[in-house]
């Protein structure tokens, strides 16, 4: 495919005309100075196309792109608020249990940056999807973001400077303390000039990790600390493949959702593969079945949102949909082809029942 050159905003709005949808030019004008028209037409267009192999419309319009677009919006925003509630549980959970195992004592403030208190895998062949999404998280074990605890005459900065230096929100002065001892391996503060002590707790800094970081962090914590976070999510640690594999889906979704990526077409990527006993377990039904060579990989969002609904409901999601299903019915004037049967399938199950059936409340005994 040849590289499509920029095209000024009437050049858009003549290109529409050219291919027949019905518009108010001044409106689409308004329209596309304010929304991407890859976002807006690019992402639309195969869904209100009469016929897929001509890019002309019949009696399609603007509207029916722009209703599309704005239900889209809606739908993101809330499986990235679902998706940030859950993060927080994540967190507060790993931080609840693991400073009760390493860092209940003032001077193990910082015990939380001591990879010693980790699980290397780093030299673990037989490790989970090493050839795959955990490549990196095997290999670069000693580089992550908690165990650089160099000091400040080293190349790069500590994690504990960098967190205070970067993140305005942490004040040295708050959490400096005359009697507390950093012990070895662990990140000291060093701001080059003589000050008391200082050491900030993991349940302060590890709401500036994000949720690749957090991932990442929950393959490094020991048996022992990733079994109590396991079953305060209803699993044991015999789960624990199956749970951070869930957590691949989560983030690529939630990535996704924070880069205002269009949610009705989101797939995981081929290179995150999909555990087996996941797909059984879910019911799921990855485009790429996966071989005894290569595992099962590349979801829609429907099954994405299967793994999200264990762990979070998805009631807020309804309303949406149903406001879509609605409108679509009622503005919608092509009677050829089915438009909510297009958006569903293309979203992962043409059934609004089965949605229905997401939506529904879970019942989680960790609730």
């Amino acid at each position: 495919m040849p590289i499509k050159t920029q095209k000024s905003l009437d050049e858009l709005v003549n290109l529409l005309e050219s291919r027949k949808l019905k518009m108010d030019k001044a409106k689409v004008r308004s329209t596309l100075s304010q929304i991407n028209y890859f976002q807006l037409i690019n992402g639309f267009e195969t869904l209100l196309l009469p016929d897929k192999k001509n890019k002309h419309f019949s009696s399609e319009s603007f509207d029916d792109f722009y209703r599309l677009y704005k239900f889209d919006i809606e739908f993101s925003e809330t499986v990235f608020s679902i998706i940030s509630h859950f993060e927080m549980h994540l967190k507060t959970s790993v931080t609840v249990h693991f400073t009760a195992a390493y860092c209940s004592n003032l001077n193990d403030t910082m015990q939380y940056t001591n990879k010693h208190n980790y699980r290397d895998i780093s030299q673990d062949n037989t490790y989970m999807f090493r050839k795959w999404q955990n490549k990196k998280i095997c290999t670069d074990f000693n580089t992550f973001t908690f165990f650089n605890t160099r000091k400040r005459t080293d190349s790069r900065s500590n994690y504990l400077n960098e967190l205070i230096w970067k993140q305005h929100t942490i004040d040295s002065t708050f959490y400096h303390n005359s009697n507390y001892t950093a012990p070895s391996n662990v990140a000291v503060y060093d701001p080059g000039a003589a000050i008391l002590p200082v050491a900030v707790p993991l349940w302060v800094s590890i709401q500036h990790i994000d949720f690749g970081a957090l991932k990442r962090l929950c393959h490094y914590l020991k048996p022992s600390e990733i079994e109590p976070v396991l079953h305060e999510f209803g699993l044991t640690l015999d789960d624990r493949n199956i749970f951070l594999n869930m957590l691949d889906i989560i983030n690529e979704l939630r990535n996704g959702c924070a880069h205002l990526s269009l949610i009705n077409r989101f797939r995981t990527p081929s290179t995150l593969k999909i555990n087996k006993q996941l797909v059984s377990k879910f019911s799921l039904h990855p485009k790429k079945r996966g071989s005894q060579i290569c595992p099962a990989s590349e979801l829609k969002l429907f099954d994405s949102l299967k793994i999200l609904q264990y762990f979070e409901d998805l009631d807020r999601l309804k309303k949406p949909l149903q406001r879509i299903i609605y409108k679509n019915n009622r503005y919608f004037k092509k009677r050829t082809y089915d438009l909510n049967s297009r958006l569903l399938t293309r979203m992962g199950e043409e059934s609004l029942k089965e949605w229905k059936i997401l939506f529904k409340k879970s019942q989680k005994k960790y609730r």
